[in-house]
């Protein structure tokens, strides 16, 4: 599964790291790592009827172990899923670094460049594109 192939290529990177921030949103799960490291996710809201929630969990993600997180990628809780993803995302976009500029700016994308996205960040296609 490619879930299980990303999350091993991130492994040793995340068995180092913390994690600093979570934040679960309607569109989109961001995590921010000890190291400044971020990663998004898309929180598929479709499928969160009837998921289990992470209610108890819930402002405690700070501080825990970034590959622990990264687990639940392969998990059926679509949460806990969108949270793997954005901690497993976080270590493979390790050299773009949070700070106040526009994330895209930080990627600084080039008309030569082919970007892949896993998974639709719509409001980010245009600006791509172009």
């Amino acid at each position: 599964m490619i879930a299980d192939q990303l999350l091993s290529s991130a492994e040793s990177f995340l068995q180092e790291r913390k994690v600093e921030h979570v934040v679960i949103g309607l569109s989109y799960t961001g995590v921010l790592l000890d190291d400044g490291c971020c990663g998004l996710a898309a929180t598929l809201k479709e499928e969160i009827h009837g998921c289990p929630d992470l209610g108890q969990e819930a402002g405690r993600f700070g501080g825990k172990n970034a590959y622990h997180l990264a687990q639940g990628v392969s998990s059926p809780n679509i949460l806990r899923s969108s949270l793997g993803l954005a901690v497993v995302n976080a270590a493979l976009n390790r050299g773009v670094k949070s700070n106040t500029s526009p994330p895209l700016e930080a990627l600084r994308i080039g008309a030569e460049d082919k970007v892949g996205m896993v998974g639709y960040f719509g409001p980010l296609i245009e600006t791509v594109k172009n």
